[in-house]
């Protein structure tokens, strides 16, 4: 198992700093901080991040793979307490969980939990919506936002056990709406009707977000048909394989599962340089390229993942020089993220 001060070292000083803060200001950010409280001296949590000199976010680490329950949950609490933090962190550098404080007092339930072993793009975007990085941190914006996501995942909570089992009150909610009787026995017959209700709202809806998206796609794929031989020489094939091929063009393939999984892990780790949209994947006939701003001069990596058995990443320097590194997973991208993050800094500037 991973040590905490390795978990520290590799995955969680790291990740302040991709909220910009500096881990080597210790103005900044402050290691083994002391959060004395009342019945208790000495006690030292893991980092402070600071700002006019004093605490805004405390983080507390533990060991990879270490489970975050509520008893580590409320040793942060008694740091988080005994300080001025605002924000609580308490992390095994893989999950974090972020916590907010009210009046010296952290809440009981995180307001956001992230995986980075399962990130998904809605995750950064809740990160950047907490207003926790050092650029768009402020006390009382932050902590509406962070009071705002609680309530808005503790709905999510109640709605994903109603849908799974709507409970008596609201089986009986739903038939004073409907101006129901609600003696017991019909309440028994009617759950059946709430459930099939709900089941069949959320699969319609569903349906509706499939579609739209199909549509889409639909749409897309006629655009491409319609560029320019220009635009196609670039989209297609790189020049060096078109030689290869003898000049024929082949038609555009689509992106396999593992390199849109790949192309979006490349995103997360530069999302607080560029938006997404910036970073652009093209499919080749036995790579993806990843670019910056859609133009093919910006080469971000290569993902050679079009082999069931053999995954690749190649990199390049500033003379455009690629080096290709084996991956044993997808998950192994985030080993080269600062090289990835290099080469979107080189493009910013251009």
């Amino acid at each position: 198992m991973v040590t905490e001060e390795a978990a520290k070292l590799a995955l969680v000083m790291p990740f302040m700093g991709a909220l910009g803060y500096d881990i080597f200001e210790p103005t900044e950010v402050e290691p083994e901080y002391t959060a004395d409280f009342a019945d208790s001296q000495g006690r030292k949590v893991d980092y402070a991040i600071k700002r006019d000199n004093k605490p805004i976010i405390l983080i507390e680490c533990k060991r990879v793979k270490d489970p975050l329950d509520v008893g580590k949950a409320d040793q942060l609490a008694l740091y988080v307490n005994a300080t001025d933090a605002r924000f609580g962190i308490l992390t095994n550098g893989v999950v974090y969980k972020f916590y907010s404080s009210h009046e010296n007092r952290m809440d009981h339930d995180p307001f956001l939990e992230i995986d980075l072993a399962n990130l998904n793009p809605g995750d950064v975007d809740a990160l950047e919506k907490s207003r926790l990085d050092k650029a768009s941190f402020d006390d009382k914006e932050s902590q509406a936002v962070a009071e705002e996501m609680k309530d808005v995942g503790s709905i999510k909570t109640y709605l994903r056990k109603t849908y799974a089992q709507p409970s008596d009150e609201f089986v009986k909610f739903l038939a004073s709406v409907l101006k129901r009787r609600r003696s017991r026995k019909f309440i028994r017959s009617f759950t059946v009707l709430v459930k099939r209700a709900f089941h069949d709202f959320v699969s319609e809806e569903l349906k509706k977000t499939w579609d739209k998206a199909s549509a889409i796609n639909s749409t897309q794929e006629n655009l491409e048909v319609s560029v320019t031989n220009d635009q196609q020489s670039d989209d297609l094939l790189t020049r060096e394989e078109r030689i290869k091929e003898g000049g024929n063009r082949k038609p555009r393939r689509k992106p396999t599962d593992r390199e849109f999984e790949g192309c979006e892990k490349v995103r997360n780790m530069v999302a607080n340089m560029v938006g997404p949209n910036k970073i652009v994947m093209r499919t080749h006939q036995n790579y993806c390229s990843v670019l910056f701003d859609d133009n093919i001069q910006k080469r971000i990596c290569r993902l050679y993942f079009k082999a069931s058995s053999v995954m690749k990443l190649g990199l390049f320097d500033e003379q455009k020089k690629e080096t290709k590194y084996s991956l044993d997973s997808v998950d192994d991208i985030w080993k080269y993220a600062n090289q990835l993050q290099a080469a979107v800094k080189r493009y910013l500037h251009t």
